[in-house]
């Protein structure tokens, strides 16, 4: 063992550069307080250029001192000083903390004591994807310290924008799996599906070294930028699980400070988040000036690829009738963004889909179509991580296919969609049934009404045993079942699904919203058939008063009420 109390003299004819034996020495004082007080500070000295890089510096963070003096105990460990070895080490660190085995049996027990139907399959599942992420993120982080260390492979600003990037991926799972951690009956039911968002750290690669200058601020405004980076991703976590309303919360505690800051990118990012969760929260108007403002913001700090995702979701607001004049503009820009970046098939995908949905609003059936099929078709080239959102795809592409009245394409585009979340999810889960709601739909087309019965009974049971049974999603499924029952003319057993449709939706929607004077509508009718006119009348007046109070009252749905 060294003698930390006699140090050595420096060695002559030996082929090492002078300056070491100065870092050498300070490393091996007796004295605490006389040695490198962090790893980082031993690395400094140790790059003789001094050139230490940003990604550097976020990649060797949690170092020790303890660390050190285990390694420098016996003069056969030196050899594991190569700040590569070290490196690697601590992204493996880092990564544990963010993924663990520790953290995985604490989140499977949160999760079993919901008492869901439904958790089993999902913990299973979750741990794998988890874990898979977890160890692409250490290989990238390997491949980054060997491009660093022991010669830069790569310019100093590639190095530090992708490891930028790498710190912001770590950070997502991070705060995801925080969440994970103390999940709720929503957390579980998306849990899934946010774990399958996580930002891919292949995109890492490709990081704009334009958009990095954090390396060239001062440390404190880097630190105050870091924790507010910080603030964003457990932002973002909430808004994947399905906390719409927290994740704004959280994002307004760095709204302002964000704002006031002169790297653009962050704000891009902040705006990108807000946009989104806005649109999640239902208020489109205010989600479009955010997105236009993260748009301004990444166009400034050549954040291309904020920039892109900005457009594409503006393209999804306009599918939903907002801005339709500005819609095709939108959808214009997003493309361009898209080349800018070289191509994502992702996110093509995205707006492919966003697309379809904006043709379907302005009613060029046969185009959504075309769009719809072609972002399935981007899709399945992407990989096996977008198995739930192919399947989201497939069920849009059904949807679509029933509005041109190809019911028996619908069902097996249905189908499919249906076998991949059953794969992914279990028999049991609550996204299982919104396709299996529209394959319902589509047997009705069909005139399968016994198939469309069975169908939407199924759904109930999903989602009564998930959701509870005054859950709103249930409103559209005890109408429709109603109906199909009617249609058997099995009127006594339809009555008792509309009056729960009805009792639902007038406890989540506003008075007059047109889908409950439609189950009003059905109600009367149902009552009248069977000999209840009087009821059915009020029933059916009520109806009448909703549809002629629309902003635009529809002719024939008057017209029948009459």
């Amino acid at each position: 063992l060294l003698q930390l109390t006699a140090l050595p003299l420096v060695p002559r004819g030996r082929a090492v550069p002078s300056w070491i034996w100065p870092v050498l020495k300070k490393g091996l004082r007796a004295a605490p307080h006389e040695r490198f007080a962090t790893m980082r500070l031993l690395l400094d000295a140790l790059d003789h250029k001094q050139r230490h890089t940003q990604s550097r510096k976020r990649l060797l963070q949690g170092a020790t001192v303890t660390a050190l003096a285990a390694l420098v105990g016996a003069v056969g460990y030196v050899a594991l000083l190569r700040p590569e070895h070290l490196c690697v080490a601590d992204a493996q660190h880092r990564a544990d903390a963010a993924w663990s085995p520790q953290r995985e049996s604490l989140a499977k027990h949160a999760f079993e004591a919901l008492r869901l139907p439904y958790t089993a399959d999902v913990v299973v599942r979750l741990s794998a994807v988890l874990q898979q992420y977890r160890q692409r993120w250490v290989g990238d982080a390997t491949a980054l310290c060997h491009n660093t260390w022991p010669r830069r492979a790569l310019p100093e600003s590639t190095l530090i924008a992708r490891g930028h990037c790498l710190d912001m991926r770590l950070r997502e799972l991070s705060a995801l799996t925080s969440q994970l951690l103390v999940p709720d009956a929503i957390t579980a039911e998306r849990a899934l599906a946010a774990a399958a968002a996580l930002g891919n750290t292949q995109d890492c690669q490709h990081s704009d070294p334009a958009m990095h200058q954090l390396h060239s601020m001062a440390v404190p405004e880097q630190q105050k930028i870091d924790a507010m980076y910080e603030a964003l991703a457990q932002a973002q976590a909430l808004q994947r699980t399905g906390h719409f309303a927290q994740g704004l919360q959280q994002l307004e505690q760095v709204h302002a400070t964000a704002q006031a800051q002169s790297y653009r990118p962050l704000w891009a990012d902040v705006q990108l988040l807000r946009g989104g969760l806005l649109f999640d929260a239902g208020n489109l108007p205010a989600a479009a000036t955010a997105l236009q403002d993260a748009v301004l913001a990444g166009e400034a700090g050549h954040h291309d690829e904020a920039v892109a995702r900005a457009w594409i979701k503006l393209v999804e607001i306009g599918g939903r009738g907002v801005s339709l004049s500005e819609a095709e503009k939108w959808h214009q820009h997003a493309s361009a963004a898209l080349e800018r970046i070289g191509g994502n098939l992702a996110l093509s995908a995205a707006l492919e889909s966003n697309l379809a949905h904006l043709r379907l609003t302005q009613g060029r059936r046969a185009e959504a179509l075309t769009h719809q099929e072609h972002a399935v078709a981007l899709l399945e080239q992407v990989g096996t991580h977008t198995t739930l959102e192919r399947a989201k795809m497939q069920s849009s592409l059904g949807a679509i296919k029933s509005t041109l009245g190809q019911h028996l394409e619908a069902i097996a585009s249905h189908q499919r969609a249906i076998a991949a979340f059953e794969k992914e999810l279990g028999p049991s889960h609550p996204m299982l049934a919104n396709a299996l709601l529209n394959l319902g739909a589509a047997l009705g087309g069909m005139d399968d009404t016994a198939g469309e019965i069975a169908t939407y009974q199924r759904v109930i049971s999903i989602w009564v045993a998930a959701l509870g049974p005054e859950h709103g999603n249930l409103g559209v499924v005890h109408h429709n079942l109603g109906t199909a029952l009617k249609v058997q003319g099995r009127t006594a057993e339809a009555l008792p699904h509309f009056q729960q449709a009805l009792t639902i939706k007038q406890k989540r929607l506003p008075a007059d919203h047109q889908s409950i004077g439609s189950t009003q509508y059905s109600l009367g009718a149902t009552l009248h058939r069977l000999g209840r006119s009087e009821a059915g009348l009020r029933a059916v007046q009520e109806a009448l008063r909703i549809f002629e109070k629309q902003p635009s009252p529809s002719a024939p749905l008057c017209a029948r009420a009459l």
